[in-house]
């Protein structure tokens, strides 16, 4: 049966907190109706259509979005497609953030929303991480996407970093792990992208190990930032914007010094 159309909006309170919110959705189909036909639909957030869930593909879906908001409430709707089956959603969250946060990415596009694609906890592969960790209940994806695996070494070393300069606040439990490129000159993170569009990118670093590298810094190959150096017992983070992509190479390049 073919079905189309706009099932209820769900009005989000979004007052009293920030003018920045994460706002987290889970679908779960499961065959809870014994019909063996996952839905397909759309989501939007405001009026804007923010994504296309397709619970044959996957099944849990998880939906995370940034969105700058200066209403009482917020919109969100599930919208039905032909021949996608009923709408549906399990669980949402919605999450005040830090003010300033994200702000560089949110200012480059006509849409003041964010999709999350990834969320990387470097240096920890042993599962996930969030709240009580990360006080905004963001989840941080175990770390598993680079090369080269033999050679590229995981630390967790706990120090006492001044944060005020990052505008997000990531929780110290992330910057106290990091990947340390060991006995190559190249750390490659390879990330698979589901859709052309415009992506932002924020890099967090830490000195958590006695000494201070420096590298070049590659976004598909171009160099986006050369000589950058991670002082010890210091934070930092970069942030880039880049349009119209399909894929993600992240490299870190060692600085050969010549004498």
């Amino acid at each position: 049966m073919s079905q189309s159309g706009i099932f209820p909006i769900l009005k989000l309170p979004v007052n009293n907190v920030s003018s920045l919110v994460l706002v987290r959705a889970r679908f779960l189909y499961q065959n809870y109706d014994g019909l063996g036909k996952p839905p397909a639909f759309s989501v939007s957030l405001g009026r804007a259509i923010t994504s296309t869930i397709n619970l044959t593909t996957n099944d849990p879906w998880t939906e995370e979005f940034l969105w700058s908001e200066n209403n009482e409430t917020l919109s969100f709707c599930l919208l039905a497609i032909p021949d996608g089956g009923s709408p549906l959603i399990s669980s949402i969250e919605v999450r005040p953030l830090p003010q300033g946060a994200y702000a560089s990415g949110m200012g480059d596009f006509p849409i003041k929303s964010l999709r999350k694609s990834y969320r990387i906890n470097c240096g920890y592969a042993n599962g996930s991480l969030r709240y009580p960790l990360d006080p905004y209940d963001r989840i941080w994806d175990a770390d598993k996407n680079f090369t080269p695996f033999h050679v590229s070494t995981g630390f967790k070393i706990q120090r006492n970093f001044n944060l005020s300069t990052l505008r997000e606040s990531p929780p110290a439990a992330v910057l106290e792990t990091a990947r340390v490129l060991a006995k190559k000159e190249v750390l490659t993170y390879n990330l698979a992208l589901d859709t052309l569009a415009d992506y932002y990118i924020v890099l967090y670093f830490a000195g958590i190990v006695p000494v201070s590298p420096s590298f070049n810094l590659l976004i598909n190959g171009d160099v986006v930032q050369s000589n950058y150096t991670v002082k010890m017992s210091e934070v930092s983070a970069l942030y880039f914007t880049r349009k119209e992509i399909k894929s993600l190479n992240i490299t870190l390049k060692s600085i050969t010094l010549k004498t």
